[in-house]
């Protein structure tokens, strides 16, 4: 089966690429990953989306996954900013309705918290993306808000 057909086949199925080709929770989920060797598709699904080798990792292993190894950290970062930013804006808005003092005070330590926590993500975010700019590989799109900050970060 090529590529087109198999990808043409998913989006009629409304299902993963992926699954199709290694159907996860499957009663019998042993696959032929390769001619002659049978692993299981957990593993074998693995393999295919880069996330783990199929035997031992080695150098070349490392290298061929970077890119994807920091465009999935890339996302993540994304993500953990994205979530801690809307939380501290959360909390800060209920911190200022919040007419009592214990209240007002706890609204404040978990907008601190949140806040913090967003200043970890785009740390952490800026870091890789100077990885990804150093090996030469294409910044993804990333939400005007957090664009601006990592322009004040950078």
């Amino acid at each position: 089966m090529s590529v087109a057909v198999l990808m043409a086949l998913a989006a009629a199925l409304d299902i993963s690429p992926l699954q199709l080709l290694y159907p996860i929770g499957e009663k019998d989920d042993q696959v032929e990953v390769l001619p002659g060797r049978h692993v299981d598709a957990r593993t074998a699904a693995r393999w295919f989306e880069g996330s783990a080798p199929l035997g031992e990792e080695t150098d070349e292993w490392k290298a061929g996954v970077a890119p994807l190894a920091r465009l999935h950290a890339h996302d993540q970062h994304v993500i953990q900013w994205e979530q801690a930013h809307t939380r501290a804006r959360v909390e800060h808005a209920a911190m200022r309705i919040k007419t009592d003092e214990y209240e007002r005070e706890m609204s404040m330590a978990r907008w601190h918290a949140q806040e913090d926590a967003a200043q970890r993500a785009l740390r952490a975010l800026a870091v890789v993306r100077q990885q990804m700019a150093d090996a030469g590989q294409p910044l993804p799109e990333v939400p005007e808000d957090l664009r601006s900050r990592l322009d004040g970060a950078q």
